[in-house]
């Protein structure tokens, strides 16, 4: 189109998307505003070298630039050819896409190790192929099938809270990991809210992810132990020759049941069995480690 005739000066005009803020050239003579109908001015569409509508150093940077930002679930499930003619065509895209990937595998990852998930059918055996119903605290109706994603209560941690669901790492801006629901039978479950593409505010994604509130506030609040576990503080009574003195000794949650280690007078130790006590103990004396076969007697 030419931009001056003997009789109209044609001009063009710029279209910002209020999404994304970018903005690009259209023309206004053959658009129609009013209803967001925009006739623009490069076609990106078609960058072609051997029809030569591959130049021009706007077109190239509307063409890196791409349409809109861009994360994992524009290349999730992307044919090779939808891929070489569509994402990869834009440079600023691609590498956000990439980024993403990357992101949302990591993410997820960590959060499925310390909340980890399986499906209501691999821990119920009372579906008989069907379903059962439930509600949650808003009273809205859930129904639950054998494959319906929940937390696998038998192998998840807890914080040092002791409370189920476990905290996650990562959270999403839209929702909350589980949704507790009470079934129909008496039992409860947490129902995993699984990432909604359509809402990419549940998802897993770089601008909807944040670092878990609770967990900034409160870091003992990751997960790290069995809830049936329990972290105890007993009293070491340490013999020496100055005389008795008392240390505070934490320990890890009991796993087994192994001998016990106990000073004599002259610091010497010597074992006494069949006294449940705990694995990888750690106590201070004096400011020092005490090493775990010199351990005071419990």
């Amino acid at each position: 189109m030419e931009f001056v005739t003997e009789n109209n000066v044609y001009q063009m005009a710029m279209h910002e998307d209020k999404l994304t803020g970018f903005q690009t050239p259209y023309w206004p003579q053959l658009s129609d505003t009013e209803n967001e109908d925009y006739y623009y001015v490069f076609d990106t569409d078609n960058a072609n070298a051997t029809n030569g509508t591959d130049v021009g150093e706007v077109k190239a940077l509307l063409l890196a630039r791409g349409s809109g930002h861009a994360n994992y679930l524009d290349m999730a499930g992307l044919s090779a050819y939808d891929y070489s003619t569509g994402l990869s065509n834009s440079i600023m895209m691609n590498t956000e896409a990439e980024l993403d990937t990357l992101f949302h595998s990591i993410v997820t990852a960590i959060n499925d190790t310390l909340c980890p998930n399986t499906t209501y059918g691999a821990v119920n055996s009372n579906l008989g192929g069907g379903s059962i119903t439930g509600v949650d605290a808003t009273g809205k109706t859930w129904t639950i099938t054998a494959d319906t994603k929940i937390l696998d209560e038998a192998n998840a941690s807890v914080g040092s809270d002791g409370e189920l669901p476990p905290h996650e790492l990562f959270s999403r801006i839209g929702c909350d990991r589980y949704t507790k629901v009470s079934l129909a039978d008496g039992s409860t479950v947490y129902v995993y809210n699984e990432e909604d593409p359509s809402d990419e505010s549940t998802c897993y994604t770089i601008e909807d992810t944040v670092i878990n509130p609770d967990i900034i506030d409160e870091k003992s609040l990751i997960p790290y132990k069995n809830r049936q576990e329990r972290s105890i503080i007993l009293w070491a009574t340490i013999w020496s020759v100055s005389g008795i003195r008392k240390i505070t000794c934490s320990i890890l949650p009991i796993r087994h049941h192994v001998p016990l280690p106990i000073f004599t007078s002259n610091g010497s130790a010597r074992l006494e069995p069949s006294v449940p006590s705990t694995v990888r103990l750690l106590t201070v004396c004096r400011g020092q480690q005490i090493p775990s076969t010199t351990t005071g007697r419990w």
